[in-house]
């Protein structure tokens, strides 16, 4: 069995809950949920009782689970023991947006471990793939907007960090505004042709973003504005979408304003953030603390899970 599954079914006996232990862990719910049912129909052991969304451990599964720890501690001593006195090096790809909050992690990061040389790659999602599947780094940071994100990136593993929906942004001040018909916060596909009247702004700050409505959402959709606005500074976009005729589609929680309306998309389209590693890899004491730090710099600045 993989470790990394280990580490999955300790959480969850940790938090007594699917959804919890899926949030901490940095994969999906249902990932989860399928990995738990898996489990007890290979042992032919229910480890866990089920009332809603609530998990009793069983004696079975405490048995299980109490084992697991200890292959885990056992596995986190010798990674201790191999690491401790050796000259280390981390080789990450990360993507050029997100320089900024790395510098962070970097500077956090080096004072608790100066005998460790950090070796960034800076490059684009693709590129960074192709050089973790190759050995060549030992884990990036990439984006998806694929669901079936193992498929996006195949031969790798792939854990998900976060997921975030895009959504339509408008003024609620633009006078388009105040004609649709929403559902629940959703826009029907009836009521995207109103758009069609008024100018789509874009990012080029935001290139996977970009590729995406005009690859997908745009033709699937039947968004086809009267123009389309490229901009290369986010600040300036928000600001033209405000003033002028305009709408934008983002992330949901890219924008705070109160002045603008966040309308959901009848697909619910998504956004993944996304740690891949080699096949198999095994994280050195290292290199867990250096992920550690750098989600929670993500936690501490979302922003930067959107870019690239």
């Amino acid at each position: 069995m993989d470790l990394h599954q280990l580490e999955y079914i300790v959480e969850i006996a940790k938090q007594n809950n699917i959804s919890k232990a899926a949030e901490l862990l940095h994969v999906s719910q249902p990932t989860l949920s399928v990995y738990l049912n898996r489990l007890e129909k290979q042992l032919n052991l229910k480890l866990f009782t089920r009332n809603n969304n609530v998990l009793t451990i069983t004696d079975a599964g405490r048995k299980y689970v109490d084992t697991c720890g200890k292959i885990l501690q056992l596995r986190d001593e010798l990674y201790d023991d191999l690491y401790k006195n050796r000259q280390d090096s981390i080789h990450v790809g990360i993507l050029s947006s997100n320089a900024s909050l790395f510098s962070q992690v970097f500077m956090k990061f080096q004072p608790k471990h100066p005998d460790v040389t950090i070796r960034p790659v800076i490059d684009k999602s693709n590129r960074l793939y192709k050089l973790v599947q190759s050995g060549d780094l030992d884990f990036a940071y990439v984006t998806s907007y694929d669901e079936d994100y193992s498929r996006y990136y195949p031969d790798v593993d792939c854990t998900l960090i976060a997921a975030y929906e895009l959504v339509i942004f408008i003024s609620k001040h633009n006078p388009v505004y105040s004609t649709l018909r929403l559902e629940q916060g959703v826009i029907p596909m009836e009521e995207i042709s109103k758009l069609n009247t008024l100018t789509l702004s874009v990012a080029t700050t935001l290139p996977m973003i970009k590729r995406r409505i005009e690859g997908q959402l745009m033709p699937k959709l039947g968004i086809h504005p009267q123009n389309i606005s490229v901009m290369n500074n986010l600040e300036f976009l928000t600001t033209t979408i405000y003033l002028d005729n305009q709408f934008s589609i983002m992330p949901f929680s890219y924008i705070a304003n109160s002045d603008f309306a966040k309308i959901m998309l009848p697909t619910h389209p998504q956004i993944y953030k996304l740690l891949i590693t080699p096949k198999g890899h095994q994280f050195t004491p290292a290199e867990r603390a250096f992920m550690k730090l750098a989600k929670e710099e993500f936690d501490k600045n979302p922003y930067y899970y959107y870019l690239q």
